[in-house]
């Protein structure tokens, strides 16, 4: 199973929008999906469709309390073939603090999902902008890392610093990866979007090919709890993140597909 974690330390970057229709594209090419979010706000949880609140009690939270989790009788099917979730509520803040007070375990959302490694391709993981512990966890837990940030001065500030942080992380882990995703690009901003390109020459390497272009049909999507191949097929939002998806499943082929 291929872990992505989809991060960045800044809000409004698009991360929740990354993680649902990335995951409603891979398991749109017949992958096995399990999105888990790990955001209080539950953003991924109610684009998905579901009530946040219909899960208190039974949410990722509650099962990351145990020392020995189990993520199993947390997961959620929903209509969309192939891809499963499980849900976050908003107790995720106190939940956050009750961990820290059990001494700060980082590895406890790595040991819950290792018991779901045969049941999927990938698990897709979104991630607060805060909540230390939360987001501690999840490093520990992915393998590859996708960070969306728009192509604006304020939305490089940490950049660097949050990659370093991975690299730290992840030393163990040679076979660990991240890439850059330039999310909500607006086409009549070319000065400022060339600007930050050349700001980001030294990341060059690492930047995704694909460009998620800025789109009012993304958040009329997440309205109405559905994932932008559904909303709006024909939309430019949806072929970005078709391109993404593609570009994502190639980058980081999941177990079936390496040793074809």
């Amino acid at each position: 199973m291929i872990t992505i974690a989809v991060i960045n330390e800044k809000g409004g970057v698009g991360k929740t929008t990354t993680a649902i229709n990335l995951a409603s594209g891979l398991a749109r090419l017949d992958h096995r999906v399990l999105v888990l979010d790990l955001d209080p706000q539950s953003n991924t949880t109610s684009g998905f469709g579901l009530d946040p609140a219909a899960y208190r009690g039974r949410a990722v939270g509650d099962a990351l309390l145990i020392e020995n989790a189990d993520l199993s009788p947390h997961v959620v099917s929903i209509e969309e073939p192939l891809l499963d979730i499980v849900p976050a509520t908003r107790d995720l803040r106190g939940i956050a603090h009750q961990l820290v007070e059990q001494g700060g375990p980082i590895d406890r959302l790595a040991q819950a999902l290792a018991r779901l490694t045969d049941a999927y391709d990938y698990a897709i993981l979104d991630l607060p902008p805060t909540l230390e512990i939360i987001q501690e966890n999840a490093i520990q837990t992915a393998d590859r890392f996708i960070i969306p940030i728009e192509l604006s001065a304020f939305s490089l500030d940490g950049l660097t610093e949050l990659i370093k942080h991975l690299r730290e992380r992840k030393a163990a882990r040679p076979d660990w990866a991240f890439r850059i995703l330039p999310s909500r690009v607006e086409g009549f901003n070319g000065a400022t979007n060339r600007a930050t390109r050349e700001d980001l020459s030294p990341l060059l390497s690492f930047m995704l090919a694909t460009t998620i272009r800025f789109s009012g049909k993304i958040p009329l999507s997440q309205r109405e709890g559905r994932d932008i191949f559904a909303y709006a097929p024909r939309s430019r939002a949806a072929r970005d993140f078709r391109a993404l998806t593609h570009e994502i499943a190639t980058l980081w082929p999941d177990q079936i597909q390496q040793t074809l």
